[in-house]
């Protein structure tokens, strides 16, 4: 066997599932296999028992029992070659084979045993390189040690004296806080109590002012319906009025009036003839006053139709007024 391997040691973390843990060194003996396990915060314990060794697999079985929990996370397993220091390989004085195996099994040994303090050593706190006085490297230590711990609780009680400054100024702040909070809160229930009020008294106002709204909604219904009643009966009062007037239609003939246009007033027409004549009379078409700035028209009773009701005829005619009214005497004598 050869020792091509310098580590003696293997390091896992837990994670609640791997059982099994390999291995790469070299392991002469099962017996030489240590297992170390580690809770978090702990230091590491050796284990008796447990486990199992595979040298063939080259692996560690832990824990070995299968109705236990695997290693949580947080946990370590630290696996470690531990050969005795002991040299058992014995070469007598005699005549006989001289076996290389054996001689090599020797230094394969001494090499185990080597890597074994060297992975003790990397643990340990040395001295440089020049220093030639153990004694001296102890010291040196030790007054490192004290000087870090001197830092150290120097440093927590700094660190104690500015977490008690801070907590004090803290508990001020907070207090102060407390009170201008409450002030606050104060105004802020003052200021909420007037705009609670003048929110009510807008409110009710704005209510009162719909309920005239709706008074007088009411009251405009009515006189809409009043209204719709209204111009419904003077609609069909209309037009029953021009259904007579239609009946009478050939009682009338069409007089029109306008303004003349000239400087001349329009005195007055004395006399219309009845039209009691053989050749008869038709009707007065056009009145011209000469004062009116509109037309105006008029029905005035066809001549042979007042022939038939006034025999004696129309007696006069008055000027016609500024507001286009005119006049008409008749005799209504028989």
């Amino acid at each position: 066997m050869s020792v091509y391997v310098e580590s003696c040691k293997k390091v896992y973390l837990g994670n609640g599932l791997t059982r099994e843990w390999s291995y790469d060194f070299p392991l002469p003996d099962v017996s030489y296999m240590e297992v170390y396990v580690k809770a978090p915060g702990g230091t590491p314990e050796l284990l008796t028992s447990g486990y199992l060794v595979d040298m063939v697999g080259k692996k560690v079985t832990y824990p070995a029992s299968a109705a236990s929990p695997a290693l949580a996370e947080g946990w370590m397993l630290v696996l470690r070659r531990e050969v005795p220091a002991t040299q058992p390989m014995e070469l007598p004085n005699q005549q006989g084979r001289f076996l290389a195996k054996n001689t090599e099994a020797a230094l394969d040994r001494a090499t185990m045993q080597i890597q074994q303090l060297r992975e003790i050593l990397s643990r340990a706190v040395v001295g440089p390189v020049d220093q030639t006085d153990s004694g001296v490297a102890y010291q040196t230590l030790l007054e490192a040690v004290e000087e870090a711990r001197r830092i150290r609780d120097e440093t927590a009680a700094l660190v104690e004296g500015i977490s008690q400054d801070y907590a004090d100024a803290l508990a001020a702040a907070l207090a102060r806080l407390d009170t201008e909070l409450a002030a606050a809160l104060i105004e802020l229930k003052a200021k909420t109590d007037a705009d609670v009020a003048a929110a009510r008294s807008a409110a009710e106002a704005a209510l009162r002012e719909a309920d005239r709204a709706f008074a007088q909604a009411g009251a405009a219904e009515d006189w809409a319906d009043a209204s719709c009643t209204c111009a419904k009966t003077a609609g069909e009062l209309g037009r029953e009025f021009v259904a007579v007037m239609q009946s009478y239609k050939g009682l009338y003939t069409e007089i029109s009036v306008v303004d003349g246009g000239d400087a001349m007033a329009f005195a007055g027409i004395l006399l219309i003839n009845d039209g009691s004549d053989t050749a008869g009379w038709g009707s007065v078409s056009e009145i011209r006053d000469g004062q009116t700035s509109h037309a105006g028209s008029w029905y005035v009773i066809d001549p042979l139709v007042l022939q038939a009701l006034n025999p004696k005829g129309i007696k006069d005619v008055s000027e016609i007024n500024e507001n286009g009214e005119i006049t008409i005497t008749i005799d209504n004598t028989m």
